[in-house]
C-alpha cells in the first residue's frame, strides 16, 4: 500500500489533469506531476517502486517517442501491464504526471512494465528516482543546443544519467551503434 502522502498527491494531481481538460487548459500533462511532486517529494520515487519487472528508459534527440511506443505495444502483447508516459511530456514532472495518471484512486500503480521517454537532461533526475534497469540512446544531433550547448554536454548529460541507473547491477544498455556521439558513451 503506497504511502498515505502519495495517495493524497496521486488523488489530487488526477483532480487538475481533469480540471486541466475540462478548462482545456491543455492536456494536463505537465502540471499535474508538478502539483503531486509539491505534495509528495517521493512521489515518483514511490511510484517507480510499484512497477513489479522492468523500467526501460529512452533517451536522445529523435526516435524517442516511436521507440517508447513499440516497445510498450511488444510487453503490452506479451502480456505485460505497461505504464508508459505515451503523451511525450518527458521531463520528471510529465514523467510524475504520466505515473499518476495510470494510478488508482489509492495511489496503486499496477503495472509490470515501465517504459519512459526521457529528455536527455531530465534522464540523471529520473534515474535518481526510478530504478532504471534498461537505457537505450537513440542518437544525438545538433537541434537543441539552444538549451544543451555543445553535443558534448548532452553527451554528458545522458552519460551521467547511465551512473545514476541500474545498468551496471544487471542491466542493460542499447547505444545506437551509427552515431559516434552515442557510442562514445559506453567509454
Amino acid at each position: 500500500m503506497p504511502p498515505i502522502q502519495t495517495t493524497f498527491a496521486t488523488t489530487t494531481a488526477k483532480l487538475v489533469a481533469s480540471a486541466a481538460k475540462l478548462l482545456r487548459l491543455g492536456a494536463g500533462t505537465s502540471l499535474p506531476g508538478k502539483i503531486a511532486r509539491k505534495l509528495d517529494p517521493h512521489i515518483l520515487q514511490n511510484l517507480g517502486k510499484q512497477i513489479k519487472h522492468r523500467t526501460i528508459a529512452v533517451t536522445g534527440t529523435n526516435g524517442k517517442t516511436t521507440t517508447c511506443g513499440l516497445l510498450a505495444q511488444f510487453f503490452r502483447e506479451s502480456g505485460n501491464r505497461v505504464v508508459h508516459n505515451h503523451l511525450g511530456a518527458n521531463m520528471v514532472p510529465g514523467i510524475t504526471a504520466a505515473l499518476v495518471s495510470q494510478t488508482g484512486l489509492n495511489g496503486h500503480l499496477s503495472a509490470d512494465t515501465g517504459i519512459l521517454e526521457v529528455d536527455e537532461a531530465s534522464l540523471t533526475g529520473v534515474a535518481q528516482e526510478v530504478s532504471i534497469q534498461h537505457i537505450a540512446v537513440t542518437n544525438l544531433f545538433r537541434d537543441q543546443l539552444d538549451r544543451y550547448g555543445e553535443l558534448d554536454t548532452t553527451a554528458k548529460l545522458i552519460a551521467d544519467g547511465i551512473a545514476h541507473s541500474q545498468v551496471d547491477e544487471g542491466g542493460s544498455l542499447y547505444l545506437n551503434a551509427d552515431d559516434p556521439m552515442v557510442t562514445a558513451i559506453a567509454n
